[in-house]
């Protein structure tokens, strides 16, 4: 036969609401709280590390789409700079002051005459001046003739400047005249 002890225990109120489920259960829930706050914290700690990266990032991004634009503009720069170097020294290259400058640059020679006009054609120059004393003509078209070559057409004519305002009048000659070079073409 079964037997039954039907006297009651006396618990106290502790016991009573404070069982060792209840504490497990609090435990596992504190438990459960603390590693879900952990974890959310350590998941928002990656956030922030993530996002001062990609701000770091985008700053450096910044830098260096600001370094490229200078190197392309530092490019362009060089190129621009190289096509001058190389005008300048194809210009360099290709200068040749025609000897019959080197005359007319002479002060011994061109001293008392101006000239108005200089060009060349072939062996052909031409030459347009004036002078204030028509003596100094013909001492210019010797030297001319001496270091350039031959004289072939002389005209002298006197000329007079004038301004009323000033109540100033001029004389002075004016020529012209074509050289044939001696040593070939106008070079």
């Amino acid at each position: 036969m079964l037997r039954f002890n039907f006297a009651e225990l006396k618990e106290s109120k502790f016991e009573k609401y404070v069982r060792p489920d209840l504490i497990f259960l609090v435990f596992v829930l504190l438990l459960v709280f603390a590693v879900y706050y952990f974890w959310v914290s350590s998941i928002e700690a990656q956030i922030s590390a993530v996002d001062s990266k990609i701000a770091r990032l985008r700053a450096e991004k910044a830098r260096l789409l600001r370094v490229q634009r200078e190197v392309g503009r530092l490019k362009k720069l060089e190129q621009e700079l190289k096509h001058k170097l190389s005008v300048v020294s194809e210009l360099e290259r290709k200068r040749h002051v025609p000897q019959f400058l080197y005359f007319f640059g002479n002060p011994d020679y061109v001293k008392g005459i101006w000239l108005t006009e200089l060009s060349s054609k072939g062996k052909l120059l031409h030459v347009k001046g004036a002078t204030f004393n028509v003596k100094r003509v013909p001492l210019f078209l010797q030297y001319v003739e001496t270091n350039l070559g031959n004289v072939v057409f002389r005209e002298t004519k006197r000329k007079v400047f004038s301004d009323r305002r000033l109540k100033l009048n001029i004389p002075y000659y004016q020529f012209n005249f074509s050289v044939e070079m001696k040593n070939g073409a106008a070079k």
